[in-house]
This record gives structure tokens, sequence and C-alpha cells, in this order.
């Protein structure tokens, strides 16, 4: 049964609300678990549903443009390539959600905390290239992004025969940001599509590194930042991004 709100838009609304719905209908079918009961005669099984990025409609030609682009560019280009992002790591990120212990006994809870904390780290990848960098507290505005970021990465992203790959946030493609990587002769990737987090390869990275720097239980700033670091030069030392 198709659920819109009032917003016209499509809602896929629990057991309870389905059978309210129904009598709104003018359908009796009884209640939560009776839904239920019908839903499994009827061979329906419940699965969670796979989070997604929001997209505007003209994101999916713009990816495929960009997609084909790069087809034809072939696969030598890709090893020219720095892909970089953003992330905040916390104190908080949950360790293995389960535990091995004695019949009859209960595991320790998983604590916690709202306001953990946390470092924000800016790193960039690419064939023989990796290199992290955290910011101070604060918001990231593009003097900050010049500052901290592009100019002690200058000597990779500007290197001879690499194409730099930053997101459409605002603090990269401010005017100043731009002025400076073409003042510095910084080639980058001027069609990257917008809301493309998955076309990014340093997604996977970090969340590998998240639940990696979990398991060291960090409780302090400089105890994160310790282990974020180290984790991610040996996870990329393991041979990812190799030659």
């Amino acid at each position: 049964m198709k659920v819109v709100n009032k917003k016209g838009e499509q809602v896929y609304p629990s057991l309870r609300l389905l059978s309210r719905a129904a009598r709104e209908r003018g359908v009796n079918i009884g209640t939560a678990n009776t839904v239920r009961r019908l839903l499994h005669r009827l061979h329906f099984t419940c699965r969670a549903r796979p989070r997604t990025v929001w997209r505007k409609p003209e994101d999916a030609p713009r990816r495929l443009k960009f997609a084909r682009e790069e087809l034809r560019l072939g696969a030598g280009a890709l090893r020219t390539r720095l892909f970089s992002d953003e992330k905040i790591f916390d104190c908080a990120v949950p360790t293995s959600r389960k535990a091995w212990v004695r019949k009859g006994s209960r595991p320790r809870p998983r604590r916690e905390e709202r306001w953990s904390p946390s470092v924000h780290a800016w790193a960039v990848i690419g064939i023989d290239v990796r290199c992290i960098i955290f910011f101070e507290s604060g918001s990231v505005t593009k003097e900050r992004y010049i500052a901290e970021v592009l100019k002690p990465a200058l000597p990779i992203i500007s290197a001879p025969g690499v194409t730099f790959m930053q997101d459409g946030a605002r603090a990269h493609t401010a005017a100043q940001t731009l002025a400076y990587l073409e003042r510095r002769g910084v080639k980058w990737l001027r069609n990257w599509p917008a809301r493309s987090p998955d076309l990014n390869p340093i997604e996977n990275v970090w969340g590998i590194l998240q639940r990696r720097v979990a398991t060291c239980g960090p409780t302090t700033r400089e105890e994160l930042k310790q282990f974020v670091e180290r984790e991610f030069r040996e996870f990329l030392l393991c041979g990812m991004f190799e030659a």
C-alpha cells in the first residue's frame, strides 16, 4: 500500500500506521500484528532501507556526463588523481556492538558521550601519495582552508602531472580559493559533480579509519589525533594506493 504525506511524497510507515491508513480507506485489516502476518503471507520481508545521498533532479545527468568523460580519459588518468576530503572524528565512536560473555552474564554497556572530544581532519590520497592535516577548532572558512590546508599541502597538490580533486564545499569553491590554486599552478578537477561522495575513494578510507580508531579507545583529543594519524599512515602503508 502506498502512503503519502501532506506534501504528496511517498513515506514508509510502521505497521501501526499501515493499519490506520487502511481503516481510513474503509478496509479494516486489524492490528499491527495482523498486518505483519498478512505481509509475510504475501512473501514480504522487512529489511533496513539503505542510506543514500539526497540529490537534485539535475544531478543524475551531470554525474553521467562526468563518468563518460572519465571513461574517455582511460584508466591512466586515475593514476594522476589526488582525492581529498574532510572528516570529523570523536571519542564517542562506538566500539564493537557485540561481546563474548559467560552464559547468564550481561555484557558491559557501550558508553557514548554526546559532546566528546573530537578532531577535524583533512586528507588527500593518490598513487604513492598520502597526507593528513588537522584543523584547529572552529568552522572552516576559505581563509583557513587556504592557510591551514592548501599551503601546507601545496608541494603535493601542485606536483607535475597530477590533478587535485576537492568537493563543492563553499570554502573549496570560493573565488579566493580558486584564485589561489590558479596562482600556484595547481591543476584541479573542475567538473566534479555535486553531492557525489560515492565517487570519492577517500570515503572508504574514512569508514575504515573510523572503525580502527574506535578499537583504540581514545579518551582525549590528543589521543584521538594521535590514533587517527597513526591508523591513517599504517593503513595506507599496507599497500593501498601504491604503484
